[in-house]
């Protein structure tokens, strides 16, 4: 950590322990009794109102009806896996497994304990009340009151049993911002279908909202830390602020949080739109966080700087460039399948945020479909998405060449490791190769899997090792210090028309890769001992060898892809794991080949069937 960041922790920790507000040890509602909220609840409604427009009935909004219909029935999806839920849920218990949390003060409680209870991911996620928007959705489409009871009884009993400062809920600032933006979001939904909430449900619920965004506002994510964690921080104050800003503090809070926004958002995004923490699968959910902020300032007419809408017009085209055809980005680096508005499977993150983000940004969208955000933020569906020609893209600030041709995308990664000194959320992978048919991965990035549940997986999944490109036996290009910690950088430069990465440990590899019509030539330079080339290859590819060649073909649609190596002794199959997304592996390969000198020369030679 920086100095300031060690400073910034340390004065907090004094005031939490010496000098704590009063507001920190109130219940919901002895707060909102406090704060007098029931006598300003008109005020509320009213901002709230104009926070959303009604839901309208789209297709896009069929997977919200059967999540919905789910739910009532004590059925959710997890990471995209069925588990039971109770009616209201047990807050403290792993939904896959039932292992709780103790009931304890958040603050004497190690969320990043991977023993307690399969880690803290699995119950933050139940925490941080998605359902309440699916539930919020359907009622509003349906008018069945059930929707409504259910959504009753769970905010009521949150708000009960995990009072700030209480529980593993309220170990993280981002767990809080998420959760003040799907109740607040939520609520307003209910208010345009002229849902009855009780008052003394929705006032504690407000109240904790307040609680949660003046502790968010004062434990601020800086430094090496203010990745989306500080987005999301600033947002949950933001949007907090704009429903009650009848509380002074609060208010305060709100109108700081909006200005460090104008900085904090374009800084996660280098100079050509690719997101910093060089983990693409983020992005829609820094593009969720940045919709709730906008909504919020647009009810005190707060603007966005045109620095702050220049870089996120950017950010739509770099993802427009690397969009796969089922509406999903690479894996590239860190991906934990984060989502707020209309969570149910079935629905393109990137897309349902980037068309939300392109109306108001008045770019094209991303996808003709998967518009239900945008006309809930705006009242409309925005302009008609643009096409990516075929081509090579150059991303030179964030690291990444596109070549795009047909159904094949190929992307060759040479960017910097993450975000800030400890790059939390990169992968060892510079000079790595991926190579895409459709939605298919030929040559694949293995994913994320996990981050506290299992440590031995976390480190295999982002290291150099399972990436596709040159290892020194099974070193990582950069020094891993833990789950979201690197210490010591690998350095990546420009050179002789391609990048060379020094590792952190001495060795050197220089690669230059040209894209041509029916073939990808890659040249390989290398300093350091026990060298191999890797390519991890998709589940789904069947792999024939024959010396240094190598042939792999999909084995749905037999597209091929050949290999031919010169440098190395032959390629050979290794077994390892893939993971499609957060919380899932699958087995796959890897082809390895020995390097026999100093220079490798592969090409690839692309066919379909």
């Amino acid at each position: 950590m920086e100095p300031h960041e060690i400073l910034h922790r340390a004065r907090n920790a004094a005031r939490d322990r010496f000098f704590p507000p009063a507001w920190e040890t109130w219940s919901p509602e002895e707060a909102a009794r406090r704060w007098e909220i029931e006598g300003n609840l008109e005020t509320v409604k009213h901002r709230l109102l104009r926070l959303t427009h009604p839901v309208r009935p789209c297709p896009s909004l069929t997977p919200t009806l059967v999540e919905g219909e789910a739910f009532l029935r004590g059925e959710w999806k997890l990471f995209g896996r069925e588990v039971r839920i109770e009616d209201p849920p047990n807050w403290r218990a792993n939904p896959f497994d039932g292992r709780e949390w103790p009931d304890a003060p958040s603050k004497e409680m190690d969320y990043r304990n991977s023993e307690r209870a399969g880690g803290a991911k699995y119950v933050w996620e139940l925490g941080r009340l998605t359902f309440l928007e699916t539930l919020a959705t359907c009622y509003a489409l349906t008018g069945d009151s059930r929707y409504v009871e259910v959504y009753e009884r769970i905010l009521k009993d949150f708000c009960e049993r995990n009072p700030l400062g209480r529980g593993i809920h309220h170990t993280s600032g981002i767990e809080q911002a998420v959760r003040n933006i799907t109740i607040l979001f939520s609520l307003s939904t209910l208010l345009h279908a002229q849902a009855e909430i009780p008052q003394d449900v929705v006032c504690s619920a407000l109240a904790l909202c307040a609680q949660q965004a003046l502790h968010c506002w004062t434990h601020l994510s800086v430094g090496s830390s203010g990745n989306n964690h500080l987005v999301a921080e600033l947002a949950g104050t933001v949007v907090a602020g704009a429903a009650m800003p009848f509380l002074p503090e609060l208010a305060t809070a709100a109108e700081r949080a909006w200005s460090r926004l104008q900085t904090a958002v374009p800084a996660q995004f280098h100079s050509d739109g690719v997101p910093a923490e060089q983990a693409f699968r983020y992005l829609p959910f820094v593009w969720e966080l940045t919709l709730a902020a906008w909504q919020a300032g647009s009810l005190d007419k707060r603007p966005w700087t045109a620095e702050a809408k220049e870089i996120l017009v950017k950010s739509l085209t770099f993802a427009r460039c690397f969009r796969l055809p089922n509406g999903e980005l690479p894996p590239v680096g860190d991906e934990d399948d984060g989502r707020i508005f209309f969570p149910a499977e079935g629905l393109s993150r990137l897309d349902l945020a980037g068309n939300a983000l392109a109306v108001l940004l008045e770019a094209p969208r991303l996808s003709l479909d998967a518009h239900a955000l945008a006309t809930l933020l705006s009242g409309e569906e925005g302009l008609k998405p643009t096409a990516v020609e075929d081509g090579t893209y150059q991303f030179p600030d964030g690291g990444y060449t596109l070549w795009r041709r047909g159904a094949w995308l190929a992307l060759w990664d040479h960017g910097p490791l993450g975000f800030g000194r400890i790059a939390a959320h990169g992968h060892a992978d510079a000079n790595m190769l991926v190579l895409y048919h459709g939605t298919s991965p030929v040559l694949a990035d293995p994913g994320t899997y996990e981050y506290h549940g299992d440590v031995q997986a976390r480190d295999r999944f982002r290291s150099t090792a399972w990436h596709g490109t040159v290892c020194f036996g099974a070193r990582d290009q950069s020094e891993n210090l833990g789950p979201f910690l690197w210490g010591a950088k690998a350095e990546v430069s420009a050179a002789a028309g391609g990048y060379e990465v020094r590792w952190h440990t001495g060795e050197r590899h220089w690669r230059r890769v040209e894209f041509q019509s029916d073939q990808i030539q890659v040249e390989d330079l290398i300093a350091g001992a026990d060298a191999t080339v890797v390519f991890p290859l998709g589940p789904d590819i069947e792999a024939s060898l024959d010396g240094p060649r190598a042939t792999l073909a999909l084995r749905k649609s037999g597209v091929v892809a050949v290999v031919e190596a010169d440098g190395i002794e032959e390629w050979r199959i290794e077994p390892m794991e893939f993971s499609p997304r957060f919380s899932w592996k699958v087995l796959s390969q890897r082809l390895v080949g020995k390097v026999k000198g100093h220079s490798v020369t592969l090409v690839i030679r692309l066919a379909e069937p």
